[in-house]
């Protein structure tokens, strides 16, 4: 018997499971975004840390503050001197985080500083005015826009601080409303909260945000063909590995990359045609010609151009390349082995043919037909009974039968009979007939039908030659 307190046990525990698993599915991951959309979200997080810089230190002009210029005066609130001073606190961050020699979670964590700290001194400045402490909830939803764990749990860390900790201890520092001033831990839980409510908001648009550029990859290397994306200047934004594969680069190396430079190397070819829905009147370009790997060789490929139009305006194009190296030496092989085939048919001192197996119509004969018989080549294949209508009335009827046997048995076979020229004579043909047999059931006959006329007259004078004689032979005896 089944153990009911053990089954709830582990329905329990399943429960727990799948919750904790919904639960982390919203999860960020974090440090998903590649290197141009990070890059591109980056500048714009550095001039706005650059902005509040700015701001900060201009505050004490634009307010009047006291232009008292000592060391005293640095750290006292009301002058030029100390605005100045936390504004260059603010623009430190900026720099270190402009600061090309650091890797993306240094700078990104130098911004995250800045920012915060951008907040932080606007309220202190303000003198702790309450609706300035919405300052931290925006600037931590554009630091999300970083998608790393790093610079924004960094970022928390400084408001839970500088909330917690300080507000506590100094709180006339923080705030400026009396409640708060007297109940700071209450005040503290408050913002707490908000600020916890916050992250999970931007938690969420973030995983949303992860999920789908992850479903958007998983498309992008899954297809075929190799595709790139261009932005208005023209330089490479996205590409799947494809592309990597047919150019020979890294796809991560073709980031930011002009895609003349890439595939035209200064000379007039694909690269500029691509680029030509961002400035011309058509929406969508294809054509083909020759492009360029990394390793300095050339090779055919077809292109389309589909621009990328936002809001009326063209913001990009996304490119389709495929490399058909491979289907044009296909084919130049078929071209040849066709040629091939094709002087090997009019070596052969005969007519090459083919027929349906069921109607016997000729669906191809060789140039030798013209040549032998006289009739244009057109007439085999256009008039349907052609062939038989031109076999002498006395071979007609079995000629027919023959190829009917041929198809029946699904062998080959060989057969002689007289056919007329255009010209009124009367040749003879042998004929090999091939029968081609797809899924047990004939469908074609092809054969050879080569002039013996010369043979069958030959044979005709010997054989009267030969009765000839047999008659003298009987006179003389």
């Amino acid at each position: 018997m089944s153990n009911p307190t053990a089954t709830t046990t582990a329905t329990g525990s399943d429960s727990i499971a799948s919750l904790r698993r919904r639960f982390w599915a919203l999860v960020p991951l974090g440090g998903s975004l590649p290197a141009n959309v990070w890059l591109v979200r980056h500048r714009f997080l550095v001039g706005l840390t650059w902005f509040h810089a700015c701001v900060i230190a201009l505050l004490g002009p634009v307010l009047g503050y006291s232009w008292e210029f000592s060391l005293q005066a640095l750290f006292a609130d009301g002058t030029v001197l100390h605005t100045l001073f936390e504004g260059a606190i603010v623009g430190f961050f900026a720099f270190a985080g402009s600061w090309p020699a650091l890797n993306r979670t240094l700078r990104a964590s130098a911004i995250s500083f800045g920012l915060i700290s951008s907040s932080a001194i606007l309220v202190h400045l303000s003198g702790g005015y309450i609706e300035l402490h919405f300052h931290f909830f925006v600037m931590l939803v554009f630091l999300a826009l970083y998608h790393d764990w790093v610079p924004y749990l960094l970022a928390v860390a400084y408001v839970a601080i500088h909330h917690g900790l300080i507000g506590t201890l100094w709180p006339d520092d923080v705030y400026n409303h009396a409640a708060a001033i007297n109940a700071p831990w209450t005040w503290g839980g408050i913002h707490a909260f908000f600020i916890l409510f916050q992250c999970i908001g931007s938690m969420i648009a973030w995983r949303f945000t992860e999920r789908a550029a992850a479903q958007n990859q998983l498309i992008l290397n899954s297809v075929g063909e190799g595709i790139f994306g261009l932005n208005r200047e023209g330089e490479i934004i996205f590409a799947n590995p494809v592309v990597g594969e047919i150019l020979g680069f890294e796809a991560e190396n073709l980031m930011g990359r002009r895609v003349v430079d890439v595939l035209d190397r200064g000379e007039t070819g694909a690269g500029r045609a691509i680029l030509a829905v961002l400035s011309s009147e058509t929406l969508r370009t294809e054509g083909k010609g020759l492009l360029w790997r990394e390793d300095g060789t050339q090779f055919p490929a077809e292109y389309v151009s589909s621009a990328m139009v936002e809001r009326g305006e063209r913001s990009g194009a996304v490119v389709n390349i495929r490399d058909v190296t491979r289907r044009e030496r296909a084919a130049e092989a078929l071209q040849q082995s066709q040629k091939q085939y094709q002087d090997l048919i009019n070596s052969i001192d005969g007519m090459v043919w083919e027929a349906d197996a069921e109607t016997f119509r000729f669906t191809f004969v060789s140039e030798q037909a013209e040549q032998i018989l006289g009739y244009p080549r057109g007439r085999w294949t256009e008039e349907p009974e052609f062939w038989a209508n031109h076999i002498h009335p006395a071979d007609r009827e079995w000629a027919t039968q023959f190829c009917a046997k041929a198809t029946r048995e699904k062998k080959p076979h060989r057969f002689e009979y007289r056919m007329f020229a255009a010209d009124g004579r009367i040749l003879w043909f042998g004929d090999i007939v091939t029968v081609v047999v797809e899924n047990d059931k004939a469908i074609k006959l092809r054969g050879v039908m080569i002039d013996i006329t010369q043979r069958r007259e030959a044979e005709e004078r010997a054989r009267r030659n030969h009765d000839r004689i047999g008659a003298l032979q009987e006179i003389m005896e």
